[in-house]
């Protein structure tokens, strides 16, 4: 009796034993609502990122561009690194969003009520290149087949989008923020009645001008920008010492100047007067084409109220063509219209290489638009310059095989005019003319100017066109793959069913195979094989994720289990699993 007493005794605590050992690390399958918007993190924070990536990218690609008041010395010379930097930080928060809800999705199919395909594991083990090829090493019977090559396309999609990053970073630019700054002297142009005609520079005088002069002086030009018409610019001259982006900003004009060019029919009074000319007109400038030498610019100035236009032949037969008599000759012909002459504030920034002569405007932009300016001072000036209100002047070539300086911008080579460059060529060659206009009949006044330093922890930053529609692209089709992440997920968010044990099986390879050879009744001695398409092909059957039924009548304690459906039933609330 005793004896039987100790083997109970021993019996009891052995058993007990054993369950503290098999229990070992079993938790409660818990997935309440907090857990699940955690289990979406990724996706969530994949949109917000890329999100402001759009805001970002469309305020660089706005007018005044980002603007950013800290970090000049990283950012100046770095920022399209610093780009980089965050558009694959967002893409691989957007890999692993899509991860996260194919793991969600995967699990949600290995615990229900059928069960799913067990080699949709290693479609989730593959990386993001082997994804797209991994249908091809099941059968052609396969479940898996069509979900999974549909599913391959967002990895496509994803490997694809970082085609566009560096598409997108090369268009990065930063430009410097200049702060206010001392005041210093400068000289402004006054359209008052004190105007009077100095007799300098000339037309002449221009064509040395124009070798050397930038585009961006003389504002926004049709021949440099991708605009209709040229934004003429007149900015105030600076007097004291400069230095290589000096700055200031003071009294200047603004103009639009538009031109049309063709072909004329022919160069008769009549031919003119199909421009619009009365006769008078129209036979002068008949009159001067006949007897302009080759290369010569004929101009008729004309000034109504609110805009002064310029009708213009170049005597230049080879841009459009016929015969050599006289009865056949096509010149090109351009009508120019300078409108909206405004007072402006104009800030105006300098370049040099230390030498007084090397001093030159780099660029000049309007700040703020003033009140409309004398037109009609504006018209005695280009009278005076033009010589008359019908000219005839000559366009020599001021080295051999180039043509005039002044025309430089209706070609692409310095030699032949390019009939698609003329017109806005002509906008060019005109922009420099009324500039030097101002400079000889209006008046002069010395004054002081607001001058610009440039900020030693700001920066602007933008981005160019084809940098802005790759960079919305980028960032649409990343928002776009998390939103199909948090799709995968929609079906388990909304449901009771517990998947966990499921998804730690996707996302733990170590633990995947332990789920796998402790069954070997289900899968046979195959799993030692190191030949992963037969692996995968013989996996390719219908399997289930839950508890044990060796364990279901135990209320506390379960076992978790990849085998066959039948074998298994769903996840209880309240049991521990291990």
């Amino acid at each position: 009796m005793q004896n039987e007493k100790l083997e109970k005794k021993y019996s009891s605590s052995r058993k007990s034993t054993l369950d503290t050992e098999q229990r070992g690390y079993a938790k409660e399958v818990v997935e309440t609502v907090p857990f699940k918007i955690w289990s979406i993190r990724y996706p969530l924070l994949s949109i917000l990122m890329n999100s402001l990536l759009l805001v970002f990218i469309e305020t660089c690609y706005s007018k005044d561009g980002a603007f950013i008041p800290f970090g000049k010395g990283l950012l100046y010379n770095a920022s399209p690194v610093w780009l980089l930097f965050w558009m694959f930080l967002n893409h691989l928060v957007t890999s692993y969003a899509l991860d996260s809800g194919l793991s969600i999705l995967i699990g949600f199919m290995m615990t229900g009520r059928k069960g799913y395909s067990i080699a949709i594991y290693g479609f989730y083990q593959a990386n993001a290149f082997e994804k797209t090829s991994y249908v091809d090493k099941l059968s052609i019977k396969s479940i898996l087949r069509k979900p999974l090559t549909i599913l391959s396309y967002i990895w496509v999609l994803y490997l694809l989008a970082i085609i566009l990053i560096p598409l997108t970073t090369i268009q990065m630019y930063s430009y410097n923020i200049y702060e206010k700054g001392e005041w210093v002297s400068c000289t402004v142009y006054i359209d008052d009645d004190n105007s009077y005609d100095r007799g300098y520079p000339t037309a002449n005088n221009q064509f040395g001008v124009a070798e050397v002069l930038f585009g961006t002086v003389l504002g926004t030009l049709r021949s440099e920008e991708a605009v209709d018409f040229t934004s003429f610019v007149m900015s105030p001259q600076l007097m004291d010492p400069v230095v290589d982006s000096s700055t200031i900003i003071g009294a200047g004009y603004s103009a639009n100047i538009s031109t049309v060019c063709s072909c004329s029919p022919g160069i008769t009074s009549s031919d003119f007067e199909k421009w619009g000319l009365d006769t008078a007109a129209a036979v002068l400038l008949s009159d001067s084409v006949s007897s302009s030498p080759a290369f010569s610019l004929v101009t008729y100035l004309n000034r109504t109220e609110d805009k002064i236009g310029l009708s213009n032949v170049l005597t230049v037969r080879k841009v459009c063509g016929g015969s050599q008599s006289n009865s056949a000759i096509f010149y090109p012909t351009c009508y120019t219209e300078i409108t909206d002459f405004r007072h402006a504030n104009v800030l105006a920034a300098y370049m040099t290489d230390g030498t007084p002569a090397s001093i030159s405007i780099k660029s000049s932009d309007v700040v703020e638009s003033l009140e409309p300016a004398n037109m009609s001072k504006l018209y005695n000036a280009l009278n005076y310059m033009y010589g008359g209100k019908i000219t005839s002047q000559i366009l020599p070539s001021t080295f051999p095989s180039a043509i005039n300086p002044l025309i430089w911008w209706t070609t692409t080579n310095t030699q032949t005019i390019s009939p698609p460059l003329l017109s806005a060529g002509i906008e060019t060659l005109h922009s420099i003319l009324l500039r030097s206009s101002i400079q000889r009949y209006f008046s002069i006044k010395g004054t002081k100017c607001e001058s610009r330093v440039i900020s030693e922890n700001s920066v602007t930053l933008r981005i160019g066109p084809s940098g802005h529609i790759f960079g919305l692209i980028f960032a649409g089709t990343d928002i776009f793959l998390a939103v199909l992440s948090i799709a995968m997920t929609a079906p388990w968010l909304f449901s009771k069913r517990l998947i966990s044990p499921a998804v730690r099986i996707a996302t733990n390879r170590l633990y995947f195979q332990l789920m796998v050879c402790s069954n070997p009744t289900l899968y046979g001695g195959f799993v030692t094989s190191f030949d992963m398409l037969d692996f995968w092909v013989k996996l390719d059957l219908m399997g289930k994720v839950g508890e044990s039924k060796d364990t279901i009548d135990d209320e506390e304690y379960g076992k978790i289990a990849l085998n066959k459906p039948k074998l298994v039933r769903p996840f209880q609330t309240g049991k521990l699993y291990n």
